[in-house]
């Protein structure tokens, strides 16, 4: 197979760097800042010190000093259109070996680039095998002056209206509009950016929000300023423990780079990433957490890795190489709540919201007028459930903020929503994101009708969906839960922004943003002196509630596919012998980028001895060389 395309996973990794003595830093302080500071390249002042001062610093030991000891920031007025290179920083591994970042790697100009191509330099794959992309360059972006799309400037004057544009973007995010959550996080990074003692969780979780949702090439460069900005609250200083808090930045830039049309760092950043923390016989490695009982954040930013690591696989050689089901169900089975003899009380939350959900719907909800008739299928009906129970407890979270016009539901008691505390501490996602996922396992459970022409009645079609969901077991609770959140991140995720020319797209573009525009319609009016972005007409809009809408019947011959059983490994932990669960139903699927794999011909990695090159063995194995 000598005429196959080249594709190469060894990156060479050079060693660590020995620890340069404080001193010696103070003593070249001047020389070095002086070249910095006047313009000179990081690589060309790592070049100069290396030949007239026989310096020689690693770049991460260079980033470092710079940015954290020395504090000091070559940010110019005009910079951000120079189209110049933030300074790389590498990771390391258990094994003492250092990785070039994604950051380091240098940008092919867009000029080179033929019309209508989508590039993935250094893979071998050709541009009829990938779609059409742009080249971002990482700009010297000051976080504390970023730019929105739009001229949108919100009043956020009170810590009060901070928490509820935070609530609201992340129901935005859910609606799919992802551009107006993105617009409202990074103005809440940047007000956040100006105040003293914020807690490190509270300014990351903003980076993270602004991560999942950017779209554009400026959105793309400002958050991996963040990043940048934020590589000491993510970072060991020293680089020389690895975990997943050094993983999951290294997946977050990843994902920037793609967002950002710069494929090259983002396969490559992702490839080092396989390479390094899958064992021989595809096996996960185990590292320190982030501290979350159940980390789903890390797990939805695998699990898009992954998949894009098919992509790219799948382009170049016609097939799949990692099975993505059985690395995340060893991820969930590494994690810390399984190692307790319950784990379900690590992870309490998630059943608590399927319990509130249930009692509010046994009290009767109205659902609000200016919704109740937006949608009447099962997406329309998922957006006006979910609204309707977010709605509920907002008005218990921000009771002053809350317009007096909305409808029974203001005269109604409800349950408290005390299990929204809970969420961030025990899974590391938005207590919104929970109420979503969850709304979209009742909804999937519901009965729908199929006659057009009944009047359905949503509130009873989710109380039945959720006392159906109230009766599985523990284990498929949980099963259900992670197959939710897998597809809803994934969508949001790995969808690309479309080229507008093409006119199918632009046409499913503009029936997304009709359905949610009734949607935000409602929350702007819900509340007092909320003020929400406009709705572009470029934006993309992608409702995570669309991962509910399947086919729901095999007569006609669609393809049914059974839950993924991400549990193997830790039904033990949630099994006694007196507890038979009742068996799983089929769940279906319309997943955008399929992973499954013939197990008969899956590749199997193998590495040598020193850790460097993978290859593929299977009945044929391609030639990767």
């Amino acid at each position: 197979m000598g005429d196959s395309p080249e594709f190469k996973f060894v990156v060479d990794m050079p060693k660590n760097a020995a620890r340069i003595d404080e001193k010696e830093w103070e003593r070249l302080k001047d020389t070095i800042l002086g070249k910095y500071k006047g313009g000179m390249k990081l690589e060309d002042v790592m070049e100069f010190m290396k030949e007239e001062h026989n310096f020689t610093a690693t770049k991460r030991q260079y980033v470092h000093r710079i940015g954290t000891i020395w504090e000091v920031r070559k940010y110019k007025a005009g910079d951000a259109k120079k189209g110049t290179k933030k300074p790389g920083r590498k990771s390391t591994s258990p094994e003492g070996e250092t990785k070039p970042s994604a950051a380091a790697v240098a940008p092919v100009p867009a000029t080179s680039l033929p019309a209508g191509s989508r590039r993935t330099v250094g893979l071998g794959l050709s541009d009829s095998q990938t779609a059409r992309a742009t080249t971002a360059y990482v700009r010297d972006v000051k976080p504390g002056q970023l730019a929105t799309a739009q001229p949108y400037s919100p009043a956020m004057d009170s810590e009060e209206k901070r928490r509820l544009y935070h609530q609201v973007a992340s129901f935005l995010a859910a609606l799919g509009d992802g551009k107006s959550c993105y617009q409202i996080c990074a103005l809440l990074y940047q007000a956040q950016t100006l105040q003293d003692h914020v807690p490190d969780e509270t300014h990351l979780d903003h980076v993270v929000a602004c991560n999942q949702t950017q779209q554009t090439d400026k959105h793309s460069e400002e958050v991996l300023a963040m990043l940048q900005d934020n590589v000491d609250r993510l970072l060991d200083p020293d680089g020389s423990d690895v975990t997943w808090q050094t993983c999951f930045f290294d997946l977050l830039q990843a994902h920037a780079y793609d967002r950002g049309h710069d494929e090259k760092a983002a396969i490559g950043q992702i490839i080092r990433f396989v390479n390094k923390y899958l064992e021989p016989d595809l096996d996960l490695k185990i590292l320190p957490g982030r501290g979350y009982p159940v980390d789903i954040q890390a797990y939805q930013y695998l699990s898009y890795s992954l998949i894009r690591y098919n992509d790219a696989i799948h382009a170049a050689k016609g097939h799949d190489f990692a099975d993505t089901a059985a690395i995340l169900g060893q991820f969930i089975g590494q994690q810390p709540a399984f190692a307790t003899k319950n784990p379900l009380l690590s992870m309490s939350c998630i059943g608590d919201c399927r319990a509130w959900c249930i009692s509010v719907l046994e009290c009767g909800p109205t659902i609000p007028s200016k919704i109740r008739h937006a949608r009447a299928d099962q997406v329309g009906a998922t957006c006006q459930i979910l609204c309707t129970l977010w709605h509920i407890w907002m008005s218990e979270l921000f009771p002053r903020s809350l317009s007096h016009t909305r409808g029974g539901n203001s005269r109604r008691a409800y349950p408290p929503a005390n299990w929204a505390n809970d969420v961030k501490p025990q899974l590391g996602i938005s207590p919104s994101e929970l109420l979503t996922t969850v709304v979209c396992m009742i909804m999937t459970a519901a009965p729908f009708p199929r006659d057009d022409h009944a009047a359905p009645d949503f509130i009873e079609q989710a109380l039945a969906g959720a006392r159906g969901l109230d009766a599985v077991s523990p284990e498929d609770l949980i099963r259900r839960f992670l197959y939710q959140v897998r597809e809803t991140s994934d969508r949001r995720l790995t969808t690309q922004v479309v080229d507008e020319r093409d006119k199918d797209e632009v046409t499913e573009i503009a029936q997304a943003r009709k359905i949610v525009a009734p949607f935000r319609n409602f929350i702007a009016s819900a509340f007092g002196g909320i003020d929400l972005p406009a709705l572009d007409k470029d934006a993309i809009v992608l409702p995570v509630v669309l991962a509910t809408a399947r086919e729901v019947d095999g007569e006609d011959g669609r393809e049914q596919e059974m839950l993924s059983d991400h549990l193997s490994p830790i039904r033990p932990a949630l099994q006694t012998s007196d507890n038979q669960y009742p068996a799983v139903p089929p769940m279906y699927s319309a997943r955008l980028q399929p992973t499954a794999v013939d197990h008969h011909h899956m590749l199997k990695l193998q590495i040598n001895e020193r850790g460097g090159r993978r290859r593929a063995q299977s009945d044929e194995p391609p030639d990767f060389d």
